[in-house]
């Protein structure tokens, strides 16, 4: 009996694309996952225009008393300054070629189909640390584009920088969330606390008080890391995965450590002594409510819906559109250190 003559089809290299997106729905689901996204709050909001607009209104103050007879007067509430941010889009195509995965005998070239999403992971999350922490006491930053650079604004409403010593509202002026340049220790955590409570105001000017229930440093500072983390009696766990942020829970106090930080605007370790061993003490509620991102695309993958004919190229995109915004200074007093932690614990 004659043999059936074989079949050539094109199905394989389409079933590699529909077999990795389990590995890619895993990620996606861990990427939004990620404690930075727990840390930070997000804008749900329907403003999807180019600019995003905000602005707040404050309740705050005391009630006062009042005499018998005569009009109860009406309290508006204090309108905050308005804050405009953009949106990024971030993006990241893989081509992948049939035959170079047919010759891959060591199973190298993604193999789960994932890189493209890591890669769009890794750039949002430095994305989000170069703006709450690297470049806290900056107004702008500039965030690496295909053909150069955006210079992303960073300012809060007031138009300061978030770490900065004039801040000012329509209530107040000239307050600080700087809480000095002391090297870590006990002592200048103390002092640290010290400078929120006597600077801490609403948008009216208010002065309320300053709790904060963690502590935040760079992971690539092994020295601050540890001496937190024996301050604070937290769980000695170092690696973070994936995730950009690790939460160590302590007693009394949480570490958070940056997986991102130190580093430039474009991901390379920072060396610079300013950002290295700076840290700070946040309360995680006010801290949520005050340093905001918003999504118009969360993280998305596009398969290239056809084969080059010359050698059989495909490709998978990764994408997602993301604003971030600091609504509100008073959320964490940080130390501006230029030196390693004056002690263990």
């Amino acid at each position: 009996m004659a043999l059936q003559p074989t079949t050539v089809t094109l199905n394989e290299f389409a079933s590699w694309f529909n077999d990795t997106r389990y590995a890619i729905r895993a990620m996606q689901d861990d990427m939004l996952a990620d404690p930075i996204f727990s840390i930070l709050g997000e804008d749900t909001s329907n403003n999807r225009s180019y600019v995003l607009s905000t602005t707040g209104y404050d309740y705050s103050g005391f009630a006062k008393a009042k005499t018998p007879g005569g009009p109860i007067s009406r309290d508006a509430p204090v309108e905050a300054d308005q804050h405009s941010v953009y949106y990024v889009t971030f993006i990241k195509r893989f081509n992948y070629e049939r035959e170079a995965i047919l010759h891959d005998q060591y199973n190298i070239i993604d193999p789960g189909g994932t890189s493209a999403l890591q890669q769009l992971w890794d750039g949002v999350g430095l994305f989000l640390t170069n703006c709450f922490w690297n470049y806290n006491t900056s107004t702008s930053f500039s965030v690496p584009e295909q053909n150069g650079t955006i210079t992303y604004a960073n300012a809060t409403p007031d138009a300061a920088a978030i770490v900065a010593s004039t801040h000012s509202g329509p209530g107040y002026s000239s307050k600080t969330n700087i809480g000095g340049t002391g090297a870590f220790s006990g002592s200048t955590v103390v002092s640290n606390i010290d400078v929120g409570n006597q600077n801490c105001v609403t948008p009216a000017g208010i002065a309320r008080a300053y709790q904060p229930d963690a502590l935040v440093c760079a992971m690539g500072n092994a020295a601050l890391r540890e001496a937190m983390l024996q301050y604070t009696r937290s769980d000695k766990v170092f690696s973070s995965g994936n995730n950009a942020v690790m939460v160590a829970p302590g007693a009394g106090m949480d570490v958070i450590l940056l997986k991102h930080a130190p580093r430039t605007n474009v991901g390379a370790f920072d060396t610079t002594a300013a950002k290295l061993h700076k840290w700070a003490t946040i309360n995680k509620a006010d801290f949520k409510k005050s340093m905001k991102y918003k999504w118009i695309e969360r993280p998305t993958i596009v398969d290239g819906p056809t084969l080059d004919t010359d050698n059989l190229d495909t490709f998978r995109t990764a994408t997602c559109r993301i604003a971030f915004m600091a609504e509100n200074p008073w959320c964490m007093i940080q130390n501006n250190a230029t030196s390693a932690p004056i002690s263990a614990y």
